[in-house]
C-alpha cells in the first residue's frame, strides 16, 4: 500500500484551497503516491467549470504529457495521457 495524505476539510474555505491546487501540484502528489512519475494515466473530468479541463490539460502538456486517447459521455470525459 502506498502512503498518501488524506484531507478532510473542516470548512468551505479549506476545501476551496485544496481544490485550487495547481495541476503541477496534483501531478507531484500523484508521483509521490505512486513512488514515481507515471508514464501513462487516465484523468477523468466531470462537473468541471468553465475552461478548467482545458487549463489542466494545457499544464500537463507543458509538463511533458500528450493526449493519447479520450472518451466523452454526456457531461463527463476521460483522457489518456502519455509522457513524451
Amino acid at each position: 500500500m502506498y502512503a498518501f495524505d488524506y484531507h478532510r476539510p473542516t470548512s468551505v474555505a479549506e476545501a476551496a484551497k485544496l481544490l485550487a491546487s495547481t495541476p503541477e501540484a496534483k501531478l507531484q502528489s500523484l508521483a509521490e503516491t505512486l513512488g514515481t512519475r507515471p508514464s501513462e494515466f487516465w484523468i477523468v473530468f466531470s462537473h468541471v467549470q468553465g475552461a478548467e479541463s482545458a487549463d489542466i490539460l494545457t499544464r500537463l502538456k507543458q509538463n511533458g504529457y500528450t493526449m493519447a486517447d479520450w472518451v466523452e459521455r454526456r457531461a463527463a470525459g476521460a483522457v489518456l495521457l502519455r509522457q513524451e
